[in-house]
């Protein structure tokens, strides 16, 4: 008698210890996190760049309040001049007038420089800003400012 044996052992790992599995679900949540990461950052720049929009639309109102304000200040600070010439005003009327002019030249100051920041933000947030709008935002500013 002769005997012979043939034997075949297979082995197919199902879960293999669940590493693959894991780096699986870990790469998932990898993708995941980025993608939030994404969206998060997505909408702060959308709310900075509406905030921004409207800071530039009230202060572009505010600086034209400001400069109309410096106008009048300037007036009437040449009505109490006059009114100290003629003797119906003193001569504290005249300084108290220069202060608020002073005062309104300040505040149109201040106004007008925070409105250029703010557009020059804006822009650096929609990444358009380049030398050009340096240049423009700089020769309103010179402007405005008086």
């Amino acid at each position: 008698y002769t005997t012979k044996y043939v034997g075949l052992q297979v082995i197919v790992p199902i879960l293999s210890g669940g590493g693959v599995l894991a780096q699986t679900r870990q790469a998932e949540a990898k993708e995941e996190k980025i993608r939030q990461s994404l969206i998060s950052t997505r909408r702060k720049v959308l709310s900075e760049a509406g905030r921004l929009y409207q800071a530039i639309a009230q202060g572009s109102q505010l600086v034209q309040a400001l400069n109309q304000a410096v106008i009048s200040s300037e007036q009437a600070v040449d009505g109490e001049k006059k009114g100290v010439q003629a003797g119906t005003r003193t001569f504290v009327d005249a300084l108290d007038a220069e202060r608020r002019m002073y005062e309104a030249m300040r505040d149109q100051a201040i106004a007008a420089y925070t409105l250029a920041n703010n557009r020059l933000m804006f822009l650096a947030l929609a990444a358009a800003i380049d030398l050009e709008a340096i240049e423009t935002v700089s020769a309103w500013l010179s402007t405005a400012t008086r």
